[in-house]
């Protein structure tokens, strides 16, 4: 398991991440855990090649597997969560992955003051 990733013992019945409340893809690893993994934008989808192998997660079969040496820098691979939410520090945060931070910052916050207008 690397240390972007979420893992959550037994089972996670809402996949939202526990300290910004944002939703994600929940996925179980090839060790039974549970990583929260961003939710790839299909007219964007992300690039093995734009991201930092410690960070990069692949979907085979019904699992998500950590790629942090993929060979195929054209394939679709996936984020953890971890690795660009909003509540975390920004400076833990790779130049490549930060434009996916912001957008994440501002989801957030939107959800954020949208909770507080109905309150």
């Amino acid at each position: 398991m690397t240390t972007t990733a979420v893992a959550v013992a037994g089972t996670y019945s809402d996949p939202t991440c526990p300290s910004c409340g944002l939703p994600g893809e929940l996925w179980t690893t090839p060790t039974d855990e549970h990583v929260l993994l961003e939710s790839n934008d299909p007219a964007a989808p992300l690039r093995v090649g734009a991201v930092p192998g410690p960070y990069r997660w692949i979907i085979m079969g019904h699992r998500a597997h950590p790629a942090p040496e993929a060979a195929d820098l054209t394939a679709v691979c996936h984020v953890s969560h971890a690795a660009v939410c909003p509540r975390m520090p920004l400076e833990s945060v790779p130049p490549s992955l930060l434009k996916r931070r912001r957008l994440n910052e501002a989801r957030y916050e939107c959800a954020r003051l949208t909770s507080d207008a109905n309150e």
